[in-house]
């Protein structure tokens, strides 16, 4: 019996009243996918997720109450989900039919929602259960089994939590990196999901404070007419500090320069000049200081000649590497670290450069690109990259707290479940219809 308390006692505490709800991507049963920075993208909405599956008796029993409260909030900006914890589709659409569900049902086959929530620990389910999650993102109320009084306990929650103001103590971050270029995926076995048409998709349906790019979203080859439509969808991805990694130079750095004067790209290298016959110049900011929610974020970034290594002579020429990424930091960031309380390196560099700019003194977050790994190393500084081809989005969550800073991070995979933007394939329809022009002239 004593065996059996302890276990319980890791399902029930697992994630506990006052705790952020976790991060996650999932697919509606209904169609299309969600996730916390889509659902709360109005500061003033409350979240029920109540975690269910079709053998729950208690599950069913409740059900009529659940709807029954949902029905009295429906105006109130008040959005309730069931979560389906562990089974096929086909069963949870036969279950929504029999049980008359009204909500929208999130799939949660892989359990990972259900086991980060403590609702599933090893093989055992604690359901039903319900998260009253409020405008702050965090979990106020959580109802566990099934209660008699549910509906008035439910409703004393909801009241209590709709009448408490919205004040978010954490910055939302998305971070991307390594687009290569590919503006839709071939959702194909090779490259499965991504593509700029769906991160565009996803940037706009979501509340963030901060968007960061590490670079390589041009291709890898010399496509001048694949880049120009890269740039301008990344134009409109409105990112608010953008390191460019060693492809945006693969067309020429002259290219680079005359596409940049179409577009507003908040460039921002500390390290890296380009070069003609008379002079040398930066193409960016050295630096950039964000002030989010009362916080002073100071963001500086850094490229490795390391990058550049198998490129032609006609480029690399062309570029000016000041320092190293290890002494422009030493040099920047003492200045930062006496303006900003947060102080951010996108750094476009080679593994082997990681472990010297990590002991550089006053970084917290290292946004990494160039290695297409997917990363989240803990720590002082947390270092994060979101993976290969643009496939994921990176999103960390920087939680104020009293003692200092809390780090939380997820990787949401753009999977077919998120529609592609329109106007971005109608770019995408261009680039084709000119690309087709281009090789007909080859052939004359």
């Amino acid at each position: 019996k004593i065996i059996s308390f302890l276990f319980f006692g890791r399902i029930l505490f697992a994630l506990d009243v006052g705790d952020i709800f976790p991060g996650f991507s999932l697919d509606f049963l209904e169609g299309g996918y969600t996730t916390p920075a889509k659902i709360f993208c109005s500061s003033q909405t409350v979240a029920v997720f109540t975690f269910f599956d079709s053998k729950c008796a208690p599950c069913k029993k409740e059900l009529p109450h659940l709807q029954k409260v949902a029905r009295s909030f429906s105006q109130k900006g008040v959005k309730f989900f069931m979560v389906a914890v562990g089974e096929e589709k086909e069963v949870i659409e036969k279950c929504k039919k029999d049980w008359g569900i009204k909500f929208p049902v999130i799939l949660d086959l892989s359990m990972s929602l259900a086991r980060n929530c403590g609702v599933v620990v090893g093989s055992v389910k604690s359901i039903p259960k319900t998260f009253v999650v409020g405008k702050d993102e965090k979990v106020k109320k959580i109802f566990s089994g099934y209660h008699h009084d549910y509906e008035k306990k439910l409703t004393d929650a909801l009241n209590t939590v709709l009448s408490q103001k919205a004040q978010k103590n954490f910055i939302r971050i998305f971070y991307t990196n390594s687009a290569n270029g590919i503006i839709e995926s071939c959702d194909c076995p090779t490259n499965p999901y991504g593509g700029l048409v769906r991160r565009f998709t996803f940037f706009k349906e979501a509340n963030v404070d901060l968007k960061i790019s590490a670079g390589d979203f041009f291709s890898p080859y010399e496509d001048k007419l694949l880049n120009r439509y890269v740039l301008e969808i990344m134009e409109k991805l409105d990112y608010d500090a953008i390191t460019p990694g060693d492809q945006e130079f693969r067309a020429g750095v002259d290219f680079l320069l005359q596409e940049l004067e179409k577009v507003k790209l908040p460039f921002v290298i500390s390290n890296l000049q380009a070069c003609d016959e008379k002079s040398c110049y930066f193409i960016g900011q050295s630096y950039l200081i964000k002030e989010i929610k009362g916080l002073k974020i100071g963001i500086t970034g850094v490229v490795s000649e390391k990058c550049f290594v198998f490129y032609p002579e006609k480029i690399k020429k062309r570029l000016k590497i000041t320092k190293s990424p290890e002494e422009a930091l030493k040099e920047i960031i003492p200045n930062l670290r006496k303006k900003c309380d947060l102080v951010f390196v996108i750094a476009h560099i080679p593994e082997i450069e990681l472990n010297k700019i990590k002991k550089i003194s006053g970084i917290d977050v290292i946004f990494m690109g160039h290695t297409q790994s997917k990363t989240f190393i803990s720590g002082k500084p947390v270092v994060v990259q979101a993976g290969e081809n643009g496939n994921n989005i990176g999103e960390l969550l920087i939680l104020r707290e009293k003692d200092g800073y809390k780090f939380l991070n997820n990787f949401y995979p753009l999977t077919t479940s998120i529609e592609k933007d329109q106007w971005g394939l109608s770019l995408l329809a261009k680039y084709k219809k000119e690309y087709k022009k281009s090789l007909k002239k080859l052939k004359k």
